[in-house]
């Protein structure tokens, strides 16, 4: 699966810590090779059609939707995400 890092996405990225982000490219890379397996987490988001909600621990959550064989990856931030 293709992923496609939109602005806002890159943005939440580059404000969280460094050991985050390595958390993030490394869980990332596992979601290209296996994206809906279970320690995704992943919940369709009732208010907001096409989307869904994936986490990378126990604190920090993404957001996407699916496009063909991409994955459109719209933010990145704590679970509080849900409430932008």
């Amino acid at each position: 699966m293709e992923l496609v890092l939109t602005e806002k996405f890159k943005k939440d990225y580059k404000k969280l810590a460094f050991v985050i982000q390595k958390q993030i490219d490394k869980k990332l890379k596992f979601f290209t090779e296996k994206p809906f397996h279970n320690s995704f987490r992943i919940k369709k988001m009732q208010s907001r059609a096409g989307i869904y909600e994936a986490s990378i621990n126990m604190q920090y959550r993404f957001l996407f939707q699916v496009d063909g064989s991409a994955c459109i990856l719209l933010r990145i931030d704590t679970h509080d995400i849900l409430e932008k």
